[in-house]
């Protein structure tokens, strides 16, 4: 269609226009090669290609009213897969393609979820849809909270749009309730977002959740409906919490049990196996607090670490290594800035040979980098200086090439 004849549509006939070339477009896309002919048919290129095709069955659907999805995934199930779980392709579109496919509806759903967790303005893109909110509250008692709204969204590549009302109860950890639909400009949103709250607020979760039900219908909504990139935030962060407590239980025992513990300790005795990991994990937890922290409090970390090799803690190599290449790659960074800042220098040498003597995995290449630039530029300069009896180069340079020996780093 050409643009000329585009100008003439209105919006609706405008919609309807691009989703069928879009649908075109994805048709095409459907017949690629590398995914019809490989050997699997759960594969990436498999699945990718039979993505295509559910959406140009979604688009189908939404401008025909004919739904293909039944037809196709008849023809799907005479493709066997060689992945058990799998079974064949009807059985891979349920497990893949199914939970991909996105409407308004879905975004929507994704939208209100997330809010639970983010603070989002009051307009924001999700992937390619633009969602303006309107009459958004979010009330808690406890660990539980809900949130209601209305909310305009729009496809940034096809300009379908519609405006939509939600409401999310979320219980805790990862149970979620959730209605959305399409407002009926009819409705009266705000008797029935007082209904909802005024229920939540009493503290009648069994009426709050019928409410929502009734409200909403067979349109419900959970976390499983989330985008798997906003899944897997909310998920770190309903552990994070989760995580937390158990830290705070595991201190308590430590604290408790830490006389017996220390005199079995000192007699060269094993730890039973419980207790032997509480250590562990409270050891290692409090090491990533100090790495994680900006300003680094090296002489704690310094203490820590050795009073953790005399527990014989089990060091979380993987982790630990992580934070720690990331903070030293960070103190390298100030100290190009400010070379000759002695106490940062200082800083940087206790904490790279505290870190040399534990098991871990360092990547020193970047702080290489830094150090010979640094050296380069001004260790001839400080030396002329501290041959003219200059106390604090004299110290400097010490430092300077201590930190080299720690790096493997010759100076010239």
């Amino acid at each position: 269609m050409s643009k000329s004849a585009l100008k003439n549509l209105n919006e609706e006939q405008k919609t309807g226009a691009l989703k069928l070339l879009e649908m075109q477009l994805n048709s095409m896309l459907m017949y690629t090669s590398c995914g019809w002919f490989a050997d699997e048919i759960s594969g990436i290129e498999t699945t990718q290609v039979i993505q295509y095709a559910a959406r140009a069955m979604q688009l189908a659907k939404d401008v025909t009213g004919i739904d293909l999805e039944i037809a196709y995934k008849k023809i799907l199930e005479r493709a066997q897969s060689n992945v058990p779980i799998c079974s064949n392709g009807s059985v891979t579109y349920d497990i893949s393609i199914k939970p991909t496919i996105v409407d308004l509806l879905r975004v929507g759903a994704h939208y209100a979820v997330s809010s639970i967790f983010e603070d989002y303005p009051e307009q924001t893109k999700i992937y390619s849809y633009t969602i303006s909110k309107t009459d958004y509250e979010k009330v808690e008692i406890g660990r539980q909270k809900l949130v209601t709204g209305k909310a305009h969204i729009q496809s940034d590549i096809i300009l379908e749009k519609s405006d939509i009302y939600f409401a999310v109860l979320h219980l805790g950890d990862h149970n979620f309730i959730g209605g959305v639909n399409q407002l009926d400009k009819t409705a009266d949103f705000a008797a029935l977002q007082k209904e909802i709250k005024e229920k939540f607020l009493k503290g009648d979760v069994a009426e709050t959740i019928f409410s929502i039900d009734k409200l909403f219908g067979s349109h419900n909504y959970s976390l499983w409906h989330l985008f798997k990139d906003e899944q897997r935030k909310v998920f770190e962060k309903i552990i994070d919490k989760a995580l937390e407590e158990i830290r705070l239980s595991f201190r308590q025992i430590y604290e408790h049990h830490h006389p017996i513990m220390q005199a079995m300790n000192d007699m060269g005795s094993p730890l039973p196996k419980p207790l032997d990991s509480i250590m562990d994990f409270i050891f290692n937890a409090d090491l990533q607090d100090i790495l994680n922290n900006k300003d680094i409090d090296i002489v704690k970390f310094q203490k820590l670490t050795e009073e953790a090799k005399r527990w014989k803690i089990s060091f979380d190599k993987q982790i630990l290594s992580f934070i720690a290449n990331h903070r030293l790659e960070e103190l390298m960074r100030h100290l190009v800035k400010d070379p000759f800042n002695l106490e940062l220098l200082e800083k940087v040498n206790t904490m790279l040979t505290t870190l040399i003597t534990i098991p871990l995995k360092l990547d020193l290449w970047n702080a290489q980098n830094f150090y010979f630039y640094t050296s380069t530029k001004l260790l001839n300069q400080a030396k002329t200086k501290a041959d003219k009896g200059d106390k604090a180069y004299e110290k400097w340079i010490i430092a300077f090439e201590t930190l080299g020996n720690c790096l493997k780093v010759m100076n010239s």
